[in-house]
């Protein structure tokens, strides 16, 4: 039995990074499509009890704000399929291998194009969950890129309380030995049996 985080994760996203990057503090994550600064957050744990530092990107005003008013760490109001990653990573200093990168953005399709954006030859990240949604172009897309790009999908299709695929997690093979995510390889899996929840 994998060791469940009690996050707010709508689907155990932060546990998973907690576990395969085995429970490292000061991590750093990159959060596309932050949402809310609590509800379903897969960052706010990592933020407050791992002391991680990162940065969010959400284009609602509503919830950016809210963000930056009870979050340490900061969130840019943006177009996430527009924004220039790769000139705010450099100005801003960001490690070249970053811990943790979540894509979720609504619609799907337009995750899809804000993961085009990203510098993926010049940045990596050590842990990725990426929002697809089941649709199966939007699938076939993003995991052509993910693997072109060196990275191994640890679990296909994660399910949301076995309703419809979710979700692909991913590692970064030459930054976490496979000793840290091999327990978790699976394929269409309800997200409560990856951490046997209740």
């Amino acid at each position: 039995m994998q060791k469940f985080q009690s996050s707010n994760s709508q689907i155990g996203q932060e546990s998973f990074v907690l576990n395969v990057l085995n429970e490292k503090q000061n991590g750093f994550y990159v959060e596309i499509g932050a949402g809310s600064p609590t509800y379903n957050s897969n960052t706010l744990l990592l933020e407050k009890e791992y002391k991680w530092s990162g940065v969010g990107f959400e284009i609602r005003g509503v919830l950016a704000n809210k963000y930056n008013e009870i979050r340490v760490n900061q969130c840019i109001q943006t177009d996430a399929r527009t924004f220039n990653y790769l000139q705010y990573f450099q100005e801003n200093n960001f490690p070249n291998q970053i811990d943790y990168l979540q894509m979720d953005i609504h619609p799907h399709s337009d995750t899809l194009i804000a993961l085009k954006q990203l510098p993926l030859s010049q940045y990596r990240f050590s842990v990725i969950t990426y929002e697809h949604g089941g649709d199966p172009v939007l699938q076939s897309e993003s995991r052509e890129i993910f693997k072109k790009f060196g990275y191994f999908l640890v679990i296909k299709d994660v399910r949301y309380y076995d309703i419809y695929q979710l979700e692909d997690w991913w590692v970064d093979p030459t930054a976490i030995d496979s000793e840290y995510y091999v327990k978790f390889i699976n394929d269409d899996i309800d997200h409560r049996k990856i951490f046997s929840i209740n």
